[in-house]
């Protein structure tokens, strides 16, 4: 038997390129961060601002895109900037992209 035969699949050569898309702890910590403050302005949005919508608008829209903002930070801190740009200016992506800041 080979050497390779008893290596584990995460250890071999060929996966190598696949351990530099593992996020570090900084990478993941910042990521929770980022989404864990995205989550909780969008639920305060939701839960506190939606239902007093009519008196004060301006809250609950300054809690909703500053809360999809983090969890967008949050995602590209996962990815890396450059990448998560690239990813969305791809020719299948752009309307999407263009659509979901547009609304913002």
């Amino acid at each position: 038997m080979s050497p390779r035969a008893h290596t584990p699949v995460w250890v071999r050569p060929r996966c190598a390129a696949l351990s530099r898309r593992i996020p570090s702890t900084q990478q993941l910590t910042y990521a929770f961060a980022f989404s864990a403050g995205g989550g909780v302005l969008l639920l305060l949005a939701f839960m506190v601002f939606l239902p007093v919508i009519v008196l004060a608008p301006a809250k609950f829209a300054l809690s909703f895109t500053l809360g999809c903002l983090l969890v967008f930070i949050g995602f590209a801190q996962l990815r890396g900037w450059k990448q998560q740009l690239a990813s969305m200016m791809t020719k299948e992506r752009l309307p999407f992209s263009a659509g979901a800041h547009a609304a913002r």
